[in-house]
């Protein structure tokens, strides 16, 4: 069972909104635990949930233990860093144990690991209270659109919310409209640009261009943010079906003008989450600057390990590390005197060439494509296949790179304000040709 399948949103997804709208909103947080369990279940598989519900379960009682042992502080600690390191290990297990059997991180781990930690420290810092309803805090925890991608959302955000599930005929006319982008991003756009991005990689490197060095990079982080911003706009779209507003993940990044910048759009749950409970409770920006190293280097490191146990991610965080720096201290207070396009192809080119490491199989492949796309290589400077994948994909390249850079969200922002009754109508319009058309990519 995936977000994008047919029997997903054209079915499930549309019969438990209905059956939450007839069911007093006392009882839609249980309807909509045990659907999720379910289909975790039917995506997952009996072991993956099991696993899960375990490590949630573990928690939700650890939490509730933290108030009875404000006395005795040792013990209050000790719960508290065995939990952690279970949530932790778990985490860790995983994504090794998906290294070595080549296949993708078990559906939901990451973000129910991460975030059942979040709240147990929240509750030992005395940030929120332990959660009494284990339907509620199932919910949090499990709610099925994000666990294929996040977004990571704290306990205090999201329990209001499951408390009331306030369900209106405006939130279920946007989580439309979310869900059908989401939906679209990876359907249409995301998995297309993926396979241009494999089939460059299928190409031996030494018969890579330069311009097929570039064209692979751009569409290795092109395929990043439709594939993964897909699915959280689709988490969003269906959380707002059931009256939860969850928060933006992936907020047009590679329209950042700075490294921080783009930090703050890509995979942005993530990044708070990471803020919050690592990066200042280290301490932060407060201390020397090699505190202040070690700090934004374990934060970019752990950014990059979210997506896998490699050489390469880990190279992707020390990388993103130095130009953090360079931002913080060499260009601090300068960079508002650049102009933002400067600014913009800065960000963009470092961004570009993060993707060489992120995409490749190992520090050797990556060195290659980078030798490739700055003429430090005997490559030629363009090749005919590059060129062909290129003609042929051009109008789709194009709506993606203004996509992701969030020139037509900026548009359509300018004729909500300047329009808004026509921009009313052509929204319509647009919805219904957009679902159809994705409907056409399923089929």
């Amino acid at each position: 069972m995936q977000l994008d399948s047919l029997s997903f949103w054209g079915v499930i997804l549309p019969a438990l909104t209905v059956l939450c709208w007839l069911c007093p909103a006392r009882r839609r947080a249980a309807v909509v635990l045990a659907a999720s369990l379910g289909l975790y279940v039917w995506a997952a598989g009996w072991a993956t949930a099991l696993l899960a519900v375990g490590v949630a379960a573990w928690d939700f009682w650890a939490a509730r233990q933290l108030p009875r042992l404000e006395g005795r502080p040792r013990v209050r600690r000790g719960l508290l860093a065995a939990s952690l390191l279970k949530d932790l290990g778990v985490f860790a297990a995983c994504q090794v144990w998906a290294q070595l059997q080549g296949q993708g991180m078990p559906l939901g781990m990451g973000v129910v690991c991460l975030t059942a930690a979040g709240y147990l420290l929240d509750c030992y810092l005395h940030n929120t209270f332990p959660e009494p309803s284990w339907v509620d805090y199932g919910l949090m925890l499990c709610f099925f659109p994000k666990l294929y991608a996040g977004p990571m959302v704290y306990h205090s955000r999201l329990m209001p919310q499951i408390k009331g599930m306030h369900m209106t005929l405006d939130r279920t006319a946007r989580g439309v409209q979310y869900f059908l982008r989401g939906l679209a991003k990876k359907v249409i756009i995301g998995d297309t640009v993926e396979g241009l991005a494999a089939s460059l990689y299928a190409v031996p490197q030494f018969e890579l261009s330069t311009l097929g060095a570039w064209t692979l990079v751009l569409t290795q982080a092109l395929a990043v943010y439709f594939l993964l911003g897909g699915l959280c706009e689709m988490a969003k779209g269906a959380g707002l079906l059931f009256g939860l507003e969850l928060p933006d993940n992936f907020r047009y990044p590679y329209g950042a003008t700075s490294v921080n910048d783009f930090f703050s759009r890509f995979n942005s749950s993530l990044s708070k989450y990471l803020r919050r409970y690592v990066y200042l409770y280290l301490g932060g920006a407060k201390g020397g600057f090699l505190s202040s190293l070690f700090n934004i280097l374990l934060f970019t490191i752990l950014m990059g390990l979210w997506f896998g146990v490699s050489v390469n991610l880990v190279a992707w965080g020390v990388y993103f590390t130095v130009f953090v720096l360079l931002e913080r201290y060499l260009l601090e207070g300068r960079a508002e005197n650049i102009p933002t396009l400067f600014r913009w192809l800065y960000c963009t080119a470092v961004v570009l060439c993060s993707f060489a490491l992120f995409g490749g199989s190992s520090l050797g492949q990556s060195w290659g494509y980078l030798r490739a796309m700055f003429r430090l290589a005997p490559v030629p400077a363009v090749d005919s296949g590059t060129l062909y994948l290129l003609a042929s994909n051009h109008w789709l390249l194009l709506v993606a790179v203004l996509c992701s850079a969030g020139v037509f969200h900026w548009v359509a922002g300018l004729g909500r304000r300047l329009f808004p009754r026509l921009w009313e109508a052509l929204a319509v319009a647009f919805y219904g040709a957009l679902s159809v058309l994705t409907l056409a990519f399923l089929i």
